[in-house]
């Protein structure tokens, strides 16, 4: 069978991390953690659990999950989140794919649990991304937020049966403490690339991505749930622009 190598970066995860582990351990063959510096006790459960831990600086989303594969001992890496946990069928899927054999690249099909439940539309809707891959071919990018896998054309992907439980937002406080976090090193990210902030962009951005979500993605069938995810996405949308705006003022304010 098939050898895998779980990666998890974490940070105050503590909410959650015990039960990621616990469904990791069915499917993983190697557990690697990456804590940068959690001060609550994520790292106590990840140790009381037998889990290699590696405590390094935030280096951003992408170069932290890079330097956790540089850690694993197998090719094939899951690499998932602290928040992220492989529902009953998922690990089924995955455990038929290492007994045939691993080839090529795997999706996972994420449902997201917004404040009291999974959302079924709008812009936190299931959707499928790469978790699954091989080492030797693939590999993160090195954005600091919303990062991607590098993947070479013509690789095959196949979609594996069964849910990765994303809970993505435990309250709405926990969201708001989140998006601050998000917004800032989304600004960071476009300050560095060069790009200037603009008056029309924090005009016309939330709305654009209210209705994205709202209605575009049918996130008003999901009632008053739907209409909250979605006034977040505007929300976050003109912080991350409005903290660029900050930005740029202060180094101009500052060369002066």
């Amino acid at each position: 069978m098939d050898k895998i190598s779980a990666v998890v970066i974490t940070n105050n995860a503590s909410a959650t991390i015990g039960k990621c582990i616990d469904a990791l351990k069915v499917v993983s063959d190697d557990i690697i953690i990456i804590d940068s510096f959690s001060t609550d006790n994520t790292s106590e459960i990840c140790k009381q659990k037998d889990i290699k831990i590696f405590e390094q600086k935030w280096l951003g989303y992408g170069p932290q999950k890079n330097f956790g594969i540089s850690k694993t001992s197998n090719n094939y890496i899951l690499s998932i989140d602290a928040d992220e946990i492989i529902s009953n069928e998922l690990a089924a899927s995955i455990i038929k794919e290492k007994k045939v054999g691993l080839t090529g690249l795997y999706s996972l099909l994420f449902q997201h649990y917004y404040y009291t439940d999974f959302s079924k539309h709008g812009s936190s809707r299931p959707g499928t991304k790469v978790r699954l891959f091989n080492k030797n071919n693939v590999k993160w990018n090195e954005r600091e937020v919303h990062e991607k896998l590098i993947i070479p054309k013509n690789e095959k992907i196949r979609q594996l049966e069964g849910y990765l439980l994303h809970y993505s937002y435990r309250s709405i406080s926990h969201q708001i403490k989140k998006i601050d976090n998000y917004t800032t090193l989304g600004a960071k990210e476009l300050s560095m690339k060069g790009k200037k902030y603009s008056l029309l962009k924090m005009i016309f951005s939330p709305p654009i991505n209210f209705i994205i979500s709202y209605f575009i993605k049918l996130g008003f069938l999901d009632g008053i749930h739907g209409f909250v995810v979605a006034k977040f996405a505007a929300h976050e949308s003109f912080v991350k622009y409005a903290k660029l705006w900050e930005m740029k003022r202060k180094e101009k304010i500052k060369a002066n």
